[in-house]
């Protein structure tokens, strides 16, 4: 998504296994977090 431009969302609590693209430029995998209620 990312090489496309696109941002992307989710609704989880943040894991650390998502916290780097794996691109080598320290971007995280999510672009947007959201954290429910329920979850904080």
């Amino acid at each position: 998504m990312h090489a496309a431009g696109i941002a992307n969302l989710v609704t989880m609590t943040p894991t650390p296994e998502l916290l780097d693209d794996g691109s080598g430029t320290g971007r995280s995998a999510i672009d947007i977090w959201v954290v429910l209620p329920v979850m904080y």
